[in-house]
Formats: structure tokens, C-alpha cells, sequence
């Protein structure tokens, strides 16, 4: 299972003050029964290598998250373009929900396997695709 998890509101207020949300992550470390979490950074808050870079140099304020990757907005621009024909740009991608979006990239991206999509804009629901690919949601 690979765990993606949201940044704004989600496990910190928002890129600029980076206070971290305890509560939130508390919540999914008890939904996983983890004491520590190790996920992919999936957030539409990473749009620039210079966000990117930022992220690197605070993966140590992520309280019991451990950071094993980020998903920027190009890498998802890139991924699901081809298949939703109005993206021109990798900002694009902010005007599609959170779900589509991962529903999309998980599909373009692996063959089968289980994910988690950890946010605080995703309702709590499970999907099945072609019966290999799991996808859960949880609402942060």
C-alpha cells in the first residue's frame, strides 16, 4: 500500500507558516493504526521546483510523517494530460478535485495496488478499478 498524503490543511495550515496539524495526523496514524507514517506528498501546493525545494528543506517539520517522495503539479500535469484534453498548463490541474486528479494519475501510473489519498478536500469512500486497483479515501 503507498500512501499519499496532502500538505494545506491537511498536515500543516498552509505553505507559508508551516505550522504543522497534529490533530490531523494523530487522526490517520489512528485510521492506519501506525505510529508513524511514511507517504508520498501528493499536494497541489508543490507547483515550482522553488516549493519543491522547500519541502525538502522541511521534511523534518512533518511531525510523524516521513516523506519518501512529492508528486509535483507538472508530474501530474504530465501523467493525466493525455487524458483530460483541457489541461494546457501544469497549473491546470488546480481546477480539478482532488479525487479525479489521483483517481487519474493512479491509473496512468501503476498496473495494480492499493493507495491511500490522505486530504482534507476528498470524501471517505473506496474505489475499485478494474479489480487491481484500490484507491481509498480519507477526509483529513
Amino acid at each position: 500500500m503507498i500512501i499519499y498524503i496532502d500538505l494545506e490543511q491537511t498536515i500543516i495550515d498552509n505553505f507559508t507558516t508551516w505550522n504543522y496539524l497534529p490533530d490531523k495526523v494523530d487522526k490517520l496514524c489512528e485510521i492506519l493504526g501506525e505510529e508513524d507514517i511514511c507517504a508520498v506528498i501528493f499536494s497541489y501546493a508543490i507547483w515550482s521546483e522553488e516549493n519543491l525545494k522547500v519541502l525538502s528543506q522541511r521534511r523534518d517539520d512533518l511531525g510523524k510523517i516521513t516523506m519518501i517522495g512529492a508528486v509535483t503539479t507538472s508530474e501530474m500535469y504530465e501523467i493525466v494530460k493525455s487524458h483530460m484534453w483541457a489541461l494546457k498548463t501544469h497549473t491546470d490541474v488546480w481546477g480539478i478535485h482532488k479525487e479525479d486528479l489521483f483517481t487519474r494519475y493512479i491509473q496512468n501510473t501503476f498496473n495494480e495496488g492499493d493507495f491511500i489519498l490522505y486530504d482534507d478536500t476528498v470524501e471517505d469512500k473506496t474505489i475499485e478499478i478494474n479489480n487491481r486497483i484500490t484507491i481509498q479515501f480519507i477526509r483529513a
